[in-house]
């Protein structure tokens, strides 16, 4: 079985997230692998629809949320830390 952390940092992109875990979603229904599978979302405190797209899929998986702005790289930190699996999958995106 495959221990993964997804790691997405993210402020103001609320147009791209639903896709992205959407897709993420897809992944872990994969057949033939066996997945555990958490995603850690840190937001920097985002003014559009970001924090409504967490709430919606809060409940299908594990979401850490962050409220403080803090840098790109703070962020990435965060999410490691925060992070329970042995392994861990950093995305950036929009």
């Amino acid at each position: 079985m495959i221990s993964l952390s997804i790691c997405v940092p993210t402020f103001n992109r609320s147009k791209y997230l639903n896709r992205l875990l959407e897709s993420l979603a897809k992944q872990k229904d994969i057949e033939n692998i066996e997945t555990d599978l958490e995603i850690v979302i840190v937001d920097d405190d985002s003014n559009d629809q970001t924090s409504n797209i967490i709430e919606k899929w809060k409940m299908c998986n594990k979401f850490i949320i962050n409220y403080f702005s803090k840098s790109t790289k703070e962020d990435h930190m965060l999410c490691i830390k925060l992070s329970l699996m042995q392994k861990v999958l950093l995305i950036n995106y929009g």
